[in-house]
């Protein structure tokens, strides 16, 4: 595999991680971010004003009021564009005289791992087989929609949640130093001391906002072929459109756009640790609680957050707006 993502123009599960696919992701609904931010009605009052135009300073702060509305909205919609598959995926762009070597891969596999392994022709999922040549170029854009548990965790609910995962963690150092595995020892300590600053940050929130926490039950992974949407398989091989030269700043990406759909609920995760994920209860408290977080506390926690999770080391320039890149 290692070799192939070395010859072949791919898409992995960290592709989010790139900065140009955060860029182009569309979040949808957006209007529920706005609606959330800034109601209707007030927005409807506020755009009157503009209108009516009575004076220049109630102008100015209609305006004003607007843009901060925007940035707002556009605070939250950063949350969700940073989503991630959960689980492997690889997308291949089929390239004939090179696809010697996806056959050779294909082959290694057992019978249930070939079942995950599918083929793009005519617009459509088919099992892989040798002989198929996909000769129409297909459009392709991915769709991430995370989704949470229904159970809400208050405060001290999520305190022993992760009292209990610190008091694991320490039982494991002391395991590991026990039985002397050294490797065992500096995972488990990293954990818990990244457990001890997690709970310090919710600690320190929950004083001026109401936090509650929700588990992350998983990421809906979808496809989309010429508009129409598939299930996001584990392997996908494809003759994909390349996107021309300096349009959108992407140099031949096979990747023309990219979606996330956000729970209906209009919830916006503000922090998280593992599977837990920390709410609060209106955008004015998770506008609040994000400026509390310093640059660091916000990178190492942040929902959805790319802190350990690296860009594959196959891609040639991590994070390049290129991405993902001209082969």
């Amino acid at each position: 595999m290692h070799k192939i993502k070395r010859h072949l123009p791919f898409i992995d599960e960290t592709f989010a991680i790139a900065s140009s696919v955060r860029k182009m992701a569309k979040v949808t609904p957006l209007k529920l971010l706005e609606d959330i931010v800034l109601p209707a009605s007030e927005k409807r009052l506020i755009q009157k004003e503009m209108r009516s135009k009575r004076t220049d300073e109630k102008y100015i702060r209609a305006a004003r009021e607007l843009r901060l509305a925007e940035k707002k909205t556009e605070t939250l919609k950063n949350i969700y564009s940073r989503t991630l598959p959960l689980s492997s995926k690889l997308i291949l762009q089929y390239e004939n005289e090179k696809h010697a070597q996806v056959l050779a891969f294909f082959n290694v596999l057992s019978g249930p791992e070939r079942r995950n392994v599918k083929m793009v022709v005519d617009g459509q999922l088919v099992d892989y087989k040798e002989d198929i040549v996909p000769k129409i170029p297909v459009k392709l854009g991915t769709q991430l929609k995370p989704y949470f548990s229904n159970v809400e965790l208050s405060f001290d609910l999520v305190l022993s949640h992760l009292s209990q995962a610190k008091q694991k963690a320490q039982d494991s150092v002391h395991n590991a130093i026990k039985n002397r595995h050294h490797q065992r020892r500096k995972v488990a300590a990293y954990k818990y001391k990244k457990l001890e600053h997690f709970i310090s940050i919710v600690t320190r929130i929950e004083r001026t906002v109401t936090v509650y926490g929700k588990t992350i039950k998983g990421v809906k992974s979808h496809i989309k072929l010429n508009d129409q949407l598939f299930p996001w398989p584990k392997h996908l091989i494809g003759n994909f459109e390349r996107l021309n030269a300096g349009v959108l700043s992407y140099n031949r990406s096979i990747l023309s756009e990219h979606s996330v759909i956000i729970p209906a609920s209009g919830e916006v995760p503000i922090l998280s640790f593992d599977t837990l994920y920390i709410f609060c209860r209106n955008s004015k408290e998770t506008l609040s609680a994000l400026a509390q977080l310093s640059p660091h506390e916000l990178k190492k926690f942040q929902a959805f957050s790319h802190y350990e999770t690296a860009m594959s080391s196959d891609y040639p320039i991590k994070n390049s707006i290129d991405f993902p890149y001209d082969y």
